[in-house]
């Protein structure tokens, strides 16, 4: 490639890096004179049909931003012989990994402008529908003016055009650094690019990552399970309000994590001017969260309002109906007579009449029913409360007529269609009355089979809404079920098109790993064939742990859906005990039993759907 001149403007020097798909060369551009970096896609890649359209992802990518602490994107091209190439703007400097290496930790105040700066060229990428998915210290540079720019957008995701996280076997991100959703091969979102600048961030306070490990899998399972050392317990020089801008950026679950970029800058500069003291944070925070609960609160009085209200005028309205009905049936019933000898039929008045008297109304009349859905807070569920044509006017027999139905807040509950067959799953969409948009992503599972649906199983969900699948074009990659319990590994192996094979149980004495997946065969991300079978290794209790029976009441999940138990460990660190999803609800006494590894008082939580139900001592006695 030396000498060589692409597109008759850049002609290539010297190598100056190599990543797995590509090489990067400084060319000069001889229209400009100014020196440029050259990515060009490696020679045994140019017809694989997978590095070529991650190659022009992340032209996309990079196409849509501009920004002083991005590396940007200043020409794409194709060579004749099918060299594909990008040109991006050319850092003189090292990347921040080097300059770690070199220095250690850096002062809370360097590492402070350095983390600001990336911040602010995430948020623009996030702004711009680009999610980066391999934040490191290696894809940051340094030039020699001190400038940070955010480079290789190499695995970057353009928002809605896929949700895959693996390209063929190669596992997405560093796994130092990206985030629990990552490890577990959900979809990421901007929270996710959030989680990897929170570990950078770390790195540089510290001089190290928080979690390492002797293989991928056990950093991976760090991320997923084990609590952080706070950076201030590492370098004394950390102020506490450092400590809690990194502890909330890596929080495990994306919800409890900063929401944007923007929010992590705002907090890292007052973490910067306030070194000594952590109220203000939390004060921003607590300010948000009192405003969330008090927006929650009017909510639910004007909900209670409304329906102290609906009672008394749906009693008088139905009152009034009924009279109505009564005097009008006999005028109503001579009068469509009369009008049917004609071939005109004066319209019915079909307000408050119930659904099925409405249709049979219409049907009666030669006319065909459509219907349609709506909320109408003062109609009571399943009744009429509008039609297409007013009452009175005369139509002709045959035509159609939409009559709106009155209907609750949500009509149904969302059903998972992951591991199913996209017509099957088409076909139950529209039988409830849901509306499906596919998108067909590359995946480890059988293809034609949904992978991933949104919004997720158990939404509450109104006819008519949209449901998004994504579904499956195929591949060969084993999923991660080590930390899952049965009921996750058999929809996982579903999904992946895999057979549950034997299941070996291990007495642990780690009492988060009861009833859980410790070990599998094959390993994660190991390549094979459809129907492979896995087997998997669950913890089974020590007799040395304690343990507690604990009741619970499902009675409010009339429903169905996802419970989870956390409780205490003896850090103060909430760990998930037990998780279970439930088809249907109403259960009075659901019995589990909790583990410690020592006879303590502790507490216990207790959460349906993500939302806290109970917060209870829990004692473990020998």
């Amino acid at each position: 490639m030396i000498g060589r001149i692409l597109a008759e403007r850049y002609s290539i020097e010297a190598v100056i890096g190599e990543g797995g798909m590509s090489k990067v060369w400084r060319a000069i551009d001889q229209n400009t004179g100014k020196t440029v970096a050259v990515k060009v896609l490696k020679e045994e890649y140019k017809d694989d049909e997978v590095f070529v359209r991650r190659f022009e992802r992340e032209a996309l990518a990079a196409s849509r931003m501009s920004h002083p602490n991005i590396a940007n994107l200043l020409d794409v091209g194709t060579e004749e012989d099918g060299t594909r190439y990008l040109v991006i703007e050319y850092v003189s400097g090292k990347t921040l990994k080097e300059y770690i290496r070199e220095n250690g930790a850096l002062r809370a105040e360097m590492a402070s402008q350095i983390i600001i700066r990336v911040l602010a060229a995430v948020q623009h990428a996030h702004q711009n529908g680009v999610i980066h998915r391999d934040i490191k210290p290696q894809n940051i540079l340094i030039d020699k003016g001190g400038a940070i720019k955010v480079s290789d957008f190499g695995i970057a995701r353009v928002a809605n055009t896929q949700t895959a996280s693996h390209d063929g076997d190669e596992v997405m991100g560093s796994v130092y650094y990206f985030s629990p959703e990552q490890a577990k091969g959900a979809e990421v979102d901007e929270k996710s690019d959030i989680y990897s600048v929170g570990v950078m961030f770390y790195e540089m306070l510290t001089g190290n990552v928080p979690f390492t490990g002797d293989t991928p899998v056990a950093i991976a399972m760090k991320h997923l399970r084990e609590p952080p050392t706070p950076p201030s317990e590492i370098n004394g020089a950390v102020s506490t309000a450092m400590d809690f801008v990194v502890l909330h950026a890596i929080a495990k679950r994306p919800r409890s994590r900063y929401q944007s970029a923007q929010d992590m800058l705002r907090d890292v500069r007052i973490a910067l001017e306030h070194p000594d003291t952590i109220l203000a944070v939390r004060a921003a925070m607590l300010r948000r969260e009192r405003n969330e609960r008090l927006v929650e609160k009017r909510n639910k009085r004007i909900q209670q309002r409304v329906k102290w209200m609906r009672a008394i005028l749906m009693g008088a309205f139905s009152l009034m109906l009924v009279l109505i009905v009564v005097l009008a049936a006999s005028t109503v019933i001579n009068r469509t007579l009369r009008v049917r000898r004609q071939n005109r039929i004066e319209m019915p008045n079909l307000i408050g009449l119930s659904k099925e008297d409405a249709i049979t109304r219409l049907t009666g009349c030669d006319l065909n029913p459509a219907l349609a859905y709506g909320q109408y807070p003062l109609v009571t569920e399943n009744v009429v409360a509008d039609q297409s044509v007013p009452p009175g006017t005369m139509v002709a027999a045959g035509e159609t007529v939409t009559i709106t139905i009155s209907q609750s807040e949500f009509d149904l509950r969302l059903a998972s269609h992951v591991g199913v067959a996209v017509d099957k799953a088409l076909a139950a969409l529209s039988e409830t009355g849901l509306v499906a948009e596919v998108n067909y992503v590359p995946s480890e599972a059988r293809p034609d089979t949904v992978v991933s649906q949104h919004p997720v199983a158990g939404t509450l969900m109104h006819r008519g809404d949209s449901v998004i699948l994504s579904v499956s074009t195929g591949s060969v990659s084993m999923p991660i079920l080590i930390g899952m319990s049965r009921y996750e590994v058999e929809l996982a192996v579903q999904a992946y098109d895999i057979v549950l094979g034997e299941i070996v149980q291990e007495i642990v004495d780690d009492p988060t790993q009861v009833g859980r997946v410790i070990r599998q065969i094959p390993e994660p991300f190991a390549r094979v064939r459809p129907k492979t079978t896995v087997q998997v290794t669950v913890g089974v209790p020590s007799t040395s742990l304690f343990s507690t029976d604990v009741t619970l009441d499902l009675t409010k999940l009339r429903d169905g859906g996802n419970v989870s138990v956390t409780m205490d460990d003896n850090n103060g660190n909430e760990v998930l005990q037990y998780a279970e999803v439930f088809a249907e609800g109403g259960l009075a006494a659901w019995p589990i039993t909790l583990y410690s590894q020592t006879a303590r008082q502790t507490w216990y939580r207790v959460y349906f759907d993500d939302q806290l139900q109970l917060d209870a001592p829990i004692t473990f006695t020998p």
